[in-house]
């Protein structure tokens, strides 16, 4: 029995972390192999994080997302709210720092 979680979906797709040192995504993939380990995100500085987040919207199908005030954004108009740093890409980068977080517990 795997000590990982199992991952539906894409989701073996989605970046798990970022390797500062490399400066290369990690991926469940190379976690299970032992190829990698998983950085915390408390160790990545917020350059690294951005990027992480990105990637990580990057790599999910396309989709629409709705902000808190009903504004519906696309994929590409989220990653410029993520990047220009407006409310609603704070609001999505700080949700996905926080899934983030407490999913990377699993493989501690």
């Amino acid at each position: 029995m795997s000590k990982y979680p199992k991952l539906k979906g894409n989701a073996a797709e989605v970046p798990l972390s970022y390797n500062p040192l490399t400066n290369e995504f990690i991926y469940y993939k190379d976690v299970v192999s032992g190829k990698e380990k998983i950085v915390l995100i408390a160790k990545l500085n917020d350059i690294q994080k951005r990027k992480l987040v990105a990637a990580r919207l990057k790599a999910q199908p396309d989709t629409t997302f709705a902000d808190l005030n009903g504004n519906i954004l696309s994929k590409d108009q989220l990653l410029e709210a993520i990047e220009n740093d407006t409310a609603p890409g704070k609001f999505y980068y700080e949700s996905d720092l926080s899934y983030l977080n407490d999913f990377l517990k699993e493989f501690e």
